[in-house]
């Protein structure tokens, strides 16, 4: 279950997404619910992610978790990485 304080600040990046906010909404470790809800993935997608090596999570027993700033960088590379590909127009 998501926190207040997660959709409040998960709103505010929404709306404002050129504020610092905007990268990660809370300071604590997050799930891998929370993480696919942030960013509008499915809970698998995460988990592929996560096993490819592209996200870095931490394990405690059964339990994972993503650290905000873990999840900070990989925003940023996933977002160069999405327009890599482009080429001016299609030439």
């Amino acid at each position: 279950m998501l926190t207040n304080t997660f959709l409040q600040r998960q709103r505010i990046a929404a709306e404002s997404p050129e504020l610092p906010t905007a990268l990660v909404p809370v300071a604590r470790p997050l799930t891998i619910q929370e993480v696919a809800d942030y960013l509008s993935v499915t809970h698998g997608t995460v988990r592929r992610w996560i096993s490819q090596g592209k996200l870095r999570a931490h394990y405690y027993g059964r339990s994972i978790r993503i650290e905000p700033a873990d999840l900070d960088k990989f925003r940023e590379q996933k977002a160069k990485a999405t327009y890599d590909h482009v080429s001016g127009g299609g030439h």
